[in-house]
């Protein structure tokens, strides 16, 4: 190996004798050769390797060479990385091949010598050797550090640049500021560069993924503690003065490096080492050695040992003489055998006994509670070990961030003193967890900030829920007994090779896979995988498969052969053709909705109960459908006829969205919604009448006058209980060009204010308004002047306000899809809309009485809108939108509901009576006196307004309600409501107590502080009852 030195170098540059100096620079020779391998962007940065290269520094040979090579070859389009030659040859070589192959520059040392050669010179860097004394490599000058980091960064896996970022960060700030302590944890690294700042006495790399440490670790490191990670080897040698190391929780399998002499502190737990290494430090005074594989502890141990840890390992006995040296020995959860147990017992409890206190357990059921008292305390010392690695993991939270590690250790703790064993730290906002102890069976850490897990997790577990973190990769061992595992909405790209076998419910839906293992557990029962990328499943899946979801990916294809007993499938929003000619014969629900599906199988699973096929282009179904099928979904496809005869007992068929232009005569009896919008029908069958008591949607067809008024005929007889149908006053459908946006604002606008609208053509929505404003044009408001001036007003007001602007865009979406009065009522939505933002942005703050005004009309459109969709709900041949604008355009006047217009097109279509009317306005009377001042306390635009009017009162308000949960008042009426729910048998007693009691208290808080902040104004009397007379009658 080519030693670096502590000691500064004599170098002297001179040519070779027969070598005539170069007129030129070297760098600038070789650039011309190479210059075409890097992108234009890296010119300047790879002339300056060059220049390190050709002319070294003086205390820098091999590692700065090696460095500035790396660099170099980092910064080449990929398909010249090859002509950057590195240790060629296995020696000390390095080189620059040109196009031509032809070797531009080499770089060779040895011992002494360094040597440049180009074409047209050779040069020699002399080096006065002596033996460096230490591990570790010669200090670096800082742009050597940079160049080694630099390469270190570009060499990183595309998911890890950003942490190798922030680990040179730290790296460049120890540097500068000469930090005797490099803390690189928490940084997922798969790797650490070869050179660290050398001046550093303690580093920490604890949680990454390291599977190695580099073999040029800093000289002067006295602790290093490398816990938490993936480490399958140390090093091939470690720093002379290396005082504390901390490899636990790694993948250990022996420990072959030479510990120094200087250790007085070793922890390696929690590995898989089935001996100690040997020798051990003679100055060692702790050694930490648990939860690992070991079978014997040698006999002799270092004499300076004070504390001796061999928790839950495979012993079977301890040698005696290890107990006459030193303080603590446990050896809790081993398999001690009944004669080493009296044997120990013997020798502990002799009067004489003056050794270590020794600790242990035994696993024989037979041991008498003598031999159990042995270990007396082992089960308080575990926990006062859990809770001193807790306390280090809630003091390692970094600093600034929402980590909520002080509740999760309450949770953890209150899982111990319980006994129980589901652990639940979701939503916590946590980076990574703390120490789990064992005996946890189910684990729920979902909604939290996690991007790993540990390799450690406790091997007790079956339940664990991982969903919404933040998740690049997963440990390649999971616990055997796992049963359940929840991974929704995460960032993986794979999954580990084997899943543990006993799993039976994976959820791995909204990731980033795009394949899954080729083995799958074969016990799995449902399998989720939505939302992924996934373009083949596996040729063969688990033979006990009960439900298979992968709506959402690339697939094209299904495997020949499914799952016999697979009994869900839902395969949606994939690229499928075509499905297998046999699916599985216990098939009950089959999803392959939005595919590009020309046929289906002729035959389908007999037993199959819901259906659905919509969004492919099917021409036609199979003429025989399952008999038992409950629920058929045929929508945007191209059908033109169903089947004669559709299964007996249908209950649901969607068939909208097709080009059907009759029905089948007879339909299922049994039938309870049939969706049939947008199809060229003219006919319905009159079977919907005189056989089926069903719902169906008949919107966007083409029925005649002539079919309307039989319907209405035969469905207003006073005896009519059939079918009740759902329609719309829509125009015939002749195309209509929608003009652009800029056009349709001169119809209400002066040149100059509409050419303002060209700027916003592009908008989403804006084709929507823009129709919208050519219908609005032409209903029955618009002979109104006062209505146009409105119109204008709004126009004006909208061309000034962006968001404003983008709200009014988005309630025009549907507007024009149906008739006049739809648009009318759309413009009615603007205009309440409009209210609540002028609200919301403060315009009322100061003007109190008007908002009041303004939340009864608010509250007042609500209760009619609550009225129609009951009448609606009541009727047999209606538009809903002509009962929902007919009850507001009547009860316009008497509720100075100054939002909704005077006319409409359409009432007699709306089926609303005198009595409905009066009804209708008795009802809103009386709820408006009984229950507005609670409802204006509770109104969020009010809310918004007493953040700004008085903030200081509103957070307070905040916390409180916050608080409602904990509080004594709300536990004892929970409890009594509970009592009184059970008494009357209402489901989900818990869950409506808790509503229940919340809502009551939180409605007196709000009630309280909005009286509190009227009354202080003189206004609290604007909230009594407005409408005198008796409401009961």
């Amino acid at each position: 190996m080519f030693n670096i030195r502590t000691t500064q170098p004599s170098v002297s540059m001179q040519a070779i004798a027969g070598t005539a100096a170069p007129v030129v620079s070297p760098e600038e020779i070789i650039w011309k050769k190479i210059q075409f391998f890097f992108p234009p962007e890296n010119y300047e940065e790879a002339q300056r390797c060059l220049a390190e290269l050709c002319h070294p520094p003086r205390g820098a040979l091999l590692d700065h060479i090696s460095s500035w090579f790396k660099h170099l070859k980092a910064l080449t389009f990929p398909a010249w990385e090859d002509n950057i030659q590195c240790n060629r040859e296995g020696i000390y070589q390095f080189c620059i091949l040109g196009a031509d192959s032809k070797e531009v520059l080499v770089v060779g040392i040895d011992s002494q010598h360094c040597t440049l050669e180009w074409e047209g010179g050779t040069v020699t860097c002399s080096v006065d050797t002596q033996q460096a004394g230490d591990v570790g490599a010669m200090p670096l000058e800082n742009r050597e550090y940079e160049a080694i980091w630099t390469a270190w960064i570009n060499g990183a896996p595309p998911e890890e640049v950003e942490k190798r970022s922030k680990a040179v960060e730290r790296m460049r700030e120890c540097l500068q500021y000469h930090c005797l302590i490099l803390d690189l944890s928490d940084l997922q690294l798969t790797a650490l560069p070869d050179h660290l700042p050398e001046h550093i006495t303690f580093l920490a790399v604890i949680n990454n993924r390291l599977t190695k440490l580099p073999d040029t670790l800093p000289g002067g490191l006295q602790q290093l503690n490398a816990s938490h990670n993936q480490l399958t080897r140390i090093a091939t040698e470690l720093p002379g003065g290396l005082q504390r190391l901390d490899v636990s929780h790694n993948k250990l399998i022996h420990i072959s490096v030479p510990l120094p002499e200087s250790m007085d502190d070793l922890n390696i737990s929690h590995n898989e080492l089935s001996r100690l290494p040997s020798p051990l430090p003679h100055g060692l005074r702790q050694l930490e050695a648990s939860n690992n594989r070991l079978t014997m502890v040698p006999d002799i141990l270092p004499s300076a040992l004070e504390w001796l840890d061999v928790n839950d390992n495979l012993l079977t006995d301890l040698p005696e003489t290890i107990l006459g040296n030193f303080g603590a020995i446990t050896a809790i959860n081993n398999l001690f055998t009944e004669q080493a147990i009296q044997r120990l017992q013997a020798i502990i409890s002799a009067p004489d006994y003056r050794g270590p206190q020794v600790d242990f357990s035994v696993t024989q059921p037979s041991v008498s509670g003598e031999n159990r008292s042995v270990h007396t305390g082992s089960l308080q010392q575990r926990a006062e070990m859990y809770e001193a690695m807790w306390t280090v993991w809630e003091h390692d939270a970094p600093p600034g961030n929402k980590e909520r590690r002080e509740k999760a250790l309450q949770q953890l703790r209150a899982l111990k003193k319980s006994g129980e064993s589901r652990l639940d730290l979701h939503d916590l906002d946590l980076t990574s967890l703390p120490p789990l102890p064992d005996g946890i069976t189910e684990l729920n850490v979902r909604g939290n900030s996690l991007s790993a897990l540990p390799d450690n997790l406790p091997a007790s577990l079956e339940i664990l829920d991982v969903s919404y973190n933040e998740l690049s990769i997963m440990p390649e061992r999971l616990p055997a007994g796992l049963r359940e595992l929840t991974l929704h909405k995460n960032t993986l790209t794979k999954l580990p090779e084997d899943l543990p076998q006993g799993l039976e419910v994976l959820n791995v839906s909204k990731n980033k896979l795009t394949r899954l293992p080729e083995t799958l557990p074969e016990k799995l029962r449902k399998l989720y995988v939505d939302e992924n990328s996934i373009t083949d499943l596996p040729a063969t899946l688990p033979p006990g498969l009960k439900e298979l979801h992968v709506k959402s990916n690339r697939l094209k294809a299904l495997p020949d052969t499914l799952p016999n007993g697979l009994k869900k499938l839902f395969v949606a929003f994939n690229d499928l053709t075509h499905l297998p000619e046999r699916l599985p014969s216990r098939l009950k629900e089959l999803n392959v909705s939005s595919n590009q599906l020309t046929t289906l199988p002729e035959t389908l699973p007999s037993g199959l109960k819901e259906l659905n096929v919509s969004g492919n282009p099917l021409t036609a179904l199979p003429e025989t459908l399952p008999s038992g099928l409950k629920e058929l979904n045929v929508s945007v496809n191209q059908l033109t006829a169903l089947p004669e005869t559709l299964p007996s007992g249908l209950k649901e068929l969607n068939a909208s969205d097709n080009q059907l232009t009759t029905l089948p005569e007879a339909l299922p009896s049994g039938l309870e919604t049939l969706n049939v919008e947008s199809n060229p029908l003219t006919t319905l069958p009159e079977c919907i009448v005189s056989d089926l008591h069903a719902t169906i949607f008949a919107d966007g067809n083409r029925l005649s006058e002539r079919a309307m008024q039989r319907l209405q005929e035969l469905m207003s007889a006073d005896d009519y209980e059939g079918s009740r149908v759902v329609f719309s006053m829509r125009r015939p459908s002749a195309t209509r060009t929608i003009q652009p946006l800029h056009q349709a604002v001169r119809n209400w606008l002066p040149f100059h204010e509409a050419e303002k609208w060209r700027a916003f053509e592009t908008n989403t929505n804006a084709e929507a308004f823009s129709g919208f404003l050519d219908y609005l044009l032409e209903t029955q408001n618009a002979k109104n002047p006062g209505f146009m001036a409105e119109v204008s007003a709004l126009l004006m007001r909208l061309a000034d306000d962006d968001a404003l602007r983008e709200k009014a865009f988005a309630i025009t979406i549907e507007a024009t899809e149906r008739c006049e009065d739809r648009v009318t009522y759309t413009y009615h939505s603007i205009q309440c809309a409009l209210l609540i933002y002028d609200i919301e942005k403060g315009d009322f703050d100061s003007r109190l009485s008007e908002l009041i005004t303004l939340g009864r009309e608010v509250f007042r459109l609500q209760q009619i809108e609550q009225i129609a969709q009951e009448k609606v709900r009541r009727m047999y041949l209606v538009d809903p939108i002509e009962v929902f604008l007919g009850y507001q355009n009547c009860l316009r006047d008497v509720f100075e509901l100054k939002t909704v217009t005077k006319e409409m097109r359409f009432f007699k279509v709306s089926g609303l009576t005198r009595t409905d009317l009066q009804q209708a306005e008795e009802r809103i009377k009386k709820a408006e006196n009984a229950s507005f001042r609670q409802w204006f306390a509770r109104w969020d635009p009010w809310h918004k307004v007493l953040e700004r009017i008085v903030p200081e009162v509103w957070n307070d308000i905040k916390e409180r309600r916050a608080d409602i949960l904990e509080s004594d008042e709300y536990k004892q009426r929970f409890r009594e409501i509970v009592k009184s729910l059970k008494d009357s048998g209402v489901q989900d007693v818990e869950l409506s107590a808790q509503m229940g009691v919340f809502e009551e208290m939180d409605n007196r808080l709000l009630k309280s502080l909005t009286e509190k902040v009227l009354g202080e104004k003189g206004l609290e009397q604007l909230l009594n009852a407005p409408w005198k007379g008796n409401l009961e009658q």
